[in-house]
């Protein structure tokens, strides 16, 4: 999830040169540090498993097994998808917590369990911000803002004049708290200086229907989830949520250019491993992985679930975790949010 500037006040040159203090504790050590043994390391010695902590279908599970994939083209070694969902996907992370950390584990992570879930979970076996080692991004995926059939809104700015006038009459909804439909939809409370209230489902699915039900006002959601019901027109969209237009649905404008300048929501994933792995099998992970993903069979999975694959560098990853974690822990305190 990324969040515009007016609600964060994050200096432009800390963002860039993230420090070696800041990256130590999400498990990255910069190449060519003193002390740094440069002794060869046998990487893997035996099959590497990829959780998902999300029930088989869906990005997160697609991911996975691209991932999985492509590990084992580049590596040579069985690679297997193992799913372990429940608890807002702390049960896959504290797996991961007490597996060794020796890289043969590796996880599909969120921008909600990564970003968001520090500022909101209590009482872990285990730290969302010390325990895990980044490995790569892999894909971010944009929102999509539809409306009810019956809402007489047909762009973002009407909608925004609605819901003045209408102080708590519209309602959105999203796949549960702290999700990204629900930060995108205060990130919009915000932004636009309207009052409208939350309706929490147990998925976006769930948040979809009652939308296109006339049941919902309005919802932010995934492009993958809702791009067949708006191309068939049963669910009527208004913008995106990423900064430029997506190739998926070209004609429709964005939130940004629709009024709201620089407002941008997205979700986002990426891989990571147990923190304590060393920088050398980190490093070997993930040139596996961009690899295995730059191959159209693999990579191109996303194609059809209108996200983009974005791949990049452990430092890279770590230095927009570590940004993303307090744009969002902003947000959350100025909005508000908490889980239940």
């Amino acid at each position: 999830m990324q969040w515009p500037t007016d609600l964060q006040n994050i200096d432009s040159r800390r963002r860039q040169l993230i420090t070696a203090a800041t990256l130590a504790p999400m498990g990255i050590v910069a190449a060519g540090l003193p002390g740094r043994s440069r002794a060869a390391i046998t990487f893997p010695t035996r099959s590497l498993t990829v959780i998902s902590p999300f029930p088989p279908g869906g990005l997160n599970d697609t991911s996975a097994r691209a991932v999985a994939k492509g590990l084992q083209a580049e590596l040579g070694h069985t690679a297997i998808v193992e799913n372990r969902p429940g608890a807002g996907t702390m049960i896959a992370l504290e797996h991961l917590a007490r597996q060794p950390a020796d890289g043969h584990t590796i996880l599909i992570c969120g921008d909600t369990n990564m970003a968001v879930m520090p500022h909101l979970q209590r009482n872990l076996s285990f730290s969302l911000e010390k325990d895990f080692a980044p490995i790569t991004l892999l894909v971010v995926a944009p929102a999509v803002l539809i409306v009810r059939p019956g809402l007489k809104a047909n762009s973002v700015q009407e909608l925004i004049a609605l819901a003045k006038v209408q102080p708590l009459k519209l309602s959105y909804a999203s796949a549960g708290n702290a999700t990204p439909p629900h930060m995108i939809g205060e990130l919009f409370k915000l932004r636009a200086g309207v009052n409208i209230s939350h309706v929490p489902f147990k998925g976006a699915s769930e948040g979809l229907l009652n939308v296109m039900g006339d049941h919902v006002d309005f919802m932010f959601i995934d492009l993958a989830s809702a791009s067949a019901q708006v191309k068939s027109g049963k669910a009527r969209a208004l913008a995106v949520t990423t900064l430029t237009r997506s190739k998926f649905l070209p004609e429709l404008p964005t939130v940004a250019e629709s009024g709201l300048p620089g407002f941008e929501g997205r979700a986002w994933q990426g891989a990571i491993a147990r923190n304590g792995t060393p920088p050398e099998i980190i490093a070997m992970l993930n040139r596996a992985i961009v690899k295995g993903m730059a191959r159209p069979e693999i990579g191109g999975v996303y194609e059809g679930q209108g996200a983009a694959l974005n791949t990049s560098t452990p430092e890279q990853f770590a230095a927009m975790i570590a940004d993303e974690r307090e744009k969002a822990g902003k947000l959350i305190k100025a909005a508000g949010i908490e889980l239940g």
